[in-house]
């Protein structure tokens, strides 16, 4: 990384406060990506730009009145992310011994949960009348995210030794490298030994791109936009639409069956 990409070049109304702020951007070199280090670089010139006193002097009030001023217009989660840098920026302070005690309170704004993307029921089953016309490697991804509500990461990450189809269960893989037993429906084990019946490939994959190799999660996403705009649904269909929405009339999986009722249970 060129040095001029993340040192402050500013004049600052406290060199010593440019000393320690670019001393502190120096170590994030061997943390971070290029991109986050020069994010810290823009919050940290911003906020001392002005501030004529040492940063031991620094009082909360300080960092209030500048976050209200500079951040206030901001979204809840922009606002949190420059928050999140000073509080880093303090916390190197601290440890290194310039500072006794970080200023930082709990400036935090509170950020409201989305609602979740649902389907209605007359929705639900217009996507599942119009993905029967898809290919079958198409109709095979949307029909098992919506019985399975499978995030696109771990369908994009589905290798064919995961899957059972005779007891209608697979194991998947998400973020953080986590794994869990899904079931999916008769219907849903069919259209899967149909596809990889017409597959001429040995790739371990599941599901294959155009280039022959695993498909990505965006192109999942991709497959079902498209299949959103055939529908003529109002918004743009995503995968959390899917995953929210309770699939109709899908009946337990033989592979359920024996796993959650086995006869011990009801002795």
């Amino acid at each position: 990384m060129k040095a001029d990409n993340w040192i402050i070049k500013k004049e600052l109304s406290n060199p010593k406060n440019k000393q320690i702020a670019n001393e502190y951007l120096g170590n994030l070199k061997s943390l971070y990506k290029k991109q986050t280090i020069r994010n810290h670089m823009r919050t940290l010139e911003n906020f001392l730009l002005d501030q004529a006193k040492d940063i031991e002097l620094l009082e909360p009030n300080d960092l209030e009145c500048w976050l209200k001023v500079q951040c206030g217009t901001l979204k809840p989660s922009t606002y949190n992310l420059n928050l999140g840098i000073l509080r880093a920026f303090f916390t190197y302070c601290q440890d290194e011994g310039y500072i006794k005690r970080s200023p930082i309170k709990c400036f935090r704004m509170h950020i409201h949960k989305p609602i979740p993307k649902y389907l209605s029921d007359y929705q639900l089953a217009l996507i599942k009348f119009h993905s029967s016309t898809l290919s079958l490697r198409d109709r095979a991804i949307i029909e098992f995210m919506l019985s399975t509500r499978c995030q696109s990461i771990e369908v994009s990450r589905f290798n064919i030794q995961d899957i059972s189809l005779q007891d209608c269960r697979a194991f998947v893989t998400g973020k953080g490298m986590t794994g869990r037993v899904v079931y999916f429906p008769i219907l849903v084990s069919i259209i899967f030994r149909e596809y990889l019946e017409n597959r001429t490939t040995n790739e371990i994959a599941l599901f294959l791109g155009k280039t022959g190799k695993r498909i990505t999660p965006k192109a999942i996403n991709s497959i079902i936009h498209r299949l959103g705009k055939i529908v003529g649904l109002n918004e743009t269909l995503t995968a959390s639409h899917l995953r929210n929405s309770v699939s109709l009339e899908i009946k337990p999986s033989p592979g359920f069956i024996r796993d959650n009722f086995q006869m011990s249970n009801f002795h």
